[in-house]
């Protein structure tokens, strides 16, 4: 807190006081200037990373303790009191600063294909301002960079008029698909009941260096591969080993070099945990001449989910390649000189063949891998129509959670001696072994076992990598079955309250209805007047028609008022409306990704448009959603994202029953 006060013709004024919150905006000032790198000093055994992020200037954020600082060196603590009391007797009404205004900002105008530039979406002077919605941009990969705005907010009290200023800024991160001016388009935000738009923002993305001093791929451990058949993809970084005199930098010192904002794609969270495996070996660069490289390896296991041009998340690798070392007074390394690399791993040409046709027997059901099939009953000694639980247990080389029930009513020799009801199976997964259960029943006392029982399964590695069907079937099951006991009529047991001889048949009373009555006042109907449930239904009607009235309008200014409700509320409508464009769309894995993200965003009041599929599983986790809802929405996203990079037909219809029955899931077991 801040004060000025002053003396003018004998009279003393408040003259202005400042009141300021400390920001969060852990950067620092408003403006945005150029993209610059430095090359910090480092000892032999490491190499600090440069600083390349886009430097802010401005003014600084920093605030110390508040202080009180007078105009004049010598004022008595009495007169002091006085100002103070009169400056806050008269403050008057909080006024908000006068005016919105909203605009778009990016840390750099040019870039190369797969270099990270932020954007910022600044909102000042608005006491109640929605979060921006990010329009469709095919040429860049957005990501969120924060879940919260920054804010800072400021109260300025000048001659008892108090007015407050507030400032949100939302941050992301985008990367350019291709080179060319591409564009950055107008961006809406809703504030104070109105729309403002952004400016759009031109931005040129131009080739950027290229050496062979920093290479990047993918290789995969199969060039053709079945739906949900696993292969090894592994992403390669070489880097050449740099030599100046006597001096080698070591692979660590070299990886520390890599830019922070570099993209590693699906092996980010890996890399995060658990880092590389580097190893210098040799390799020829791009004149022949063999060199050494620092190799730095990461692997995964995949399998694809869907027939089609396997594409992996695109993978950037920038770092700061050191042309010439110096040293500074103090004896320590530095970079003398230097030049920036950046490298886009080039996608593996893998084809994931679909399941096929030809051969398929009729029990087969979808799985794939290579099983094991074991059958029990929970007994074999039953009476004719008694139920007896059949427990199905599979196991061996495959995804058991998407191994799917066996289809047991298109057995004949089962279904001739038993009754198979018809009921949704849900399998258990534990100890690598998933169980079934179905509930059958013996049709007649003549079934002396249950059949063999076949399972079938598309084993893609037999044949030599081929692929071919294979049914396997379970040993028959002796089984004992006793006829049902009948009961004859003269077992039927009378109740005694009926008394010996009552017939239970109805008998004619020619005396009418007084027949049933033992006395004739029982006849006369009561002539009382009691009001009934009408009565009281018109009384209670106004006052709760009130009640109504007041609900409804309540809850409107609630929705009015609270953003975050409101989106959370309209979250289900939206995304089914999304989800009837993206069924008739030729692009509907797009339009179904942005339908659940957006959902997903308007639920947890985050940043619509920016939201990424890493993102949003992040999210989920952190409101504890079981596991095997947040692996199927990821799966369902993971989908979209492939064949968004793939552009081929994607079955809109069947995504688009995919994702209603992963949010119907969401609806029941999200509570955010």
């Amino acid at each position: 807190m801040s004060a000025t006060l002053h003396r003018q013709f004998g009279v003393t004024v408040a003259g202005c006081l400042i009141l300021r919150s400390p920001s969060r905006n852990a950067r620092g000032g408003e403006g945005w200037g150029t993209k610059s790198y430095r090359a910090d000093r480092f000892a032999v055994g490491s190499v600090p990373h440069p600083i390349r992020a886009p430097a802010f200037r401005g003014h600084s954020n920093r605030m110390g303790h508040p202080s009180l600082r007078l105009s004049r060196a010598r004022t008595h603590h009495w007169q002091l009191g006085v100002m103070m009391v009169a400056g806050v007797l008269a403050v008057g009404a909080v006024r908000p600063a006068m005016g919105v205004s909203v605009k778009a900002m990016v840390s750099s105008r040019e870039v190369v294909p797969g270099e990270a530039l932020e954007l910022q979406v600044v909102i000042e002077g608005a006491s109640q301002a929605g979060q921006p919605q990010l329009p469709s941009m095919p040429d860049f990969i957005v990501k969120m960079l924060r879940r919260a705005p920054n804010q800072r907010s400021s109260v300025q009290i000048i001659q008892g008029r108090v007015t407050r200023h507030s400032t949100l800024t939302y941050a992301y991160q985008l990367r350019a698909r291709r080179t060319g001016r591409l564009t950055i388009p107008a961006i809406t935000v809703k504030a104070e009941g109105k729309t403002y738009k952004t400016r759009p923002i031109p931005i040129v993305v131009a080739k950027g260096e290229t050496s062979d001093a920093l290479l990047v791929e993918f290789i995969a451990s199969r060039k053709s591969v079945y739906v949900e058949q696993p292969f090894e993809l592994t992403l390669r970084i070489w880097v050449r080993v740099f030599r100046q005199g006597k001096i080698k930098l070591s692979d660590r010192q070299m990886s520390r070099l890599f830019d922070r904002d570099c993209d590693f794609g699906r092996f980010a969270k890996q890399i995060a945990k658990k880092g590389f495996t580097a190893q210098e070996t040799p390799r020829k660069d791009s004149e022949g001449q063999e060199r050494k490289y620092y190799l730095y390896e990461v692997s995964q296991t995949i399998r694809p989910d869907k027939p089609g041009p396997y594409k992996p998340e695109p993978v950037t690798i920038g770092m700061t390649y050191p042309v010439a070392l110096g040293r500074d007074p103090f004896g320590d390394l530095t970079l003398r000189r230097r030049r920036h690399l950046i490298q886009q791993a080039k996608a593996p040409d893998i084809v994931v063949q679909p399941i096929p046709e030809e051969g398929r027997p009729s029990t087969y059901n979808g799985a794939i891998g290579r099983y094991t099939w074991k059958v029990w009953p929970d007994r074999t000694d039953v009476r004719r129509g008694e139920l007896i639980t059949l427990n199905m247990e599979i196991s061996g080389l495959g995804l058991l959670d998407r191994v799917p029930a066996p289809r047991l009513a298109k057995v004949p020799e089962l279904t001739e001696r038993f009754k198979v009801l018809d009921e949704q199976l849900a399998g258990e997964v534990k100890g690598g072994k998933k169980v079934y259960r179905q509930k059958i029943r013996a049709i007649n006392d003549e079934t002396d076992a249950i059949p063999p029982i076949p399972f079938s399964f598309f084993d893609p590695d037999a044949d030599g990598g081929k692929g071919r069907f294979v049914t396997v079937k379970s040993d028959p099951i002796p089984i004992t079955v006793y006829a049902a006991e009948a009961l004859s009529p003269n077992q039927i047991v009378v109740p005694a309250a009926m008394g010996p001889g009552r017939s239970s048949l109805l008998t004619a009373a020619a005396d009418s209805i007084r027949a049933n009555y033992g006395e004739a006042e029982a006849v006369l109907a009561n002539q009382a007047f009691a009001p009934g449930p009408g009565w009281a239904a018109s009384l209670a009607l106004p006052p709760g028609l009130w009640l109504v009235g007041w609900l409804i309008r309540r809850r409107s200014d609630r929705l009015r008022n609270d953003v975050a409700l409101a989106r959370r509320r309209g979250a289900r409508k939206q995304v089914e409306a999304r989800l009837q464009t993206a069924a008739g769309s030729p692009d509907a894995a797009v339009h179904l990704a942005d339908a659940l993200l957006n959902y997903i965003a308007d639920r947890a009041n985050l940043p619509a448009g920016g939201l990424t599929r890493p993102d949003a599983v992040g999210r989920l986790r952190e409101d504890a959603v079981p596991d095997e809802d947040i692996e199927e929405l990821d799966k369902l996203l993971q989908a979209c994202e492939e064949a968004r990079y793939a552009g081929m037909d994607t079955g809109g219809s069947d995504l688009v029953t995919q994702a209603k029955r992963c949010l119907q899931q969401l609806e029941r077991t999200w509570k955010p």
